[in-house]
């Protein structure tokens, strides 16, 4: 197989926590500043399961990354 070691390829804790609050307020201020009339809210520009993924993956750290 290998030699044993196994890259850490998601985030966790305090990390993961910041992350993915830090994508939550994108979310909310690119809605208000690009949409302010629309009817729809944040998750309309990128749902919550997308947004944890992208969060808790330690591989994404910028944006062409995606």
């Amino acid at each position: 197989m290998g030699s044993g070691t196994r890259e850490v390829t998601r985030r966790a804790g305090e990390h993961l926590l910041r992350v993915h609050q830090a994508l939550f307020r994108w979310r909310a201020n690119t809605r208000k500043r690009d949409y302010p009339y629309s009817c729809f809210t944040g998750i309309a520009l990128l749902p919550d399961a997308p947004l944890t993924t992208i969060a808790s993956n330690r591989r994404l750290k910028v944006l062409d990354d995606l």
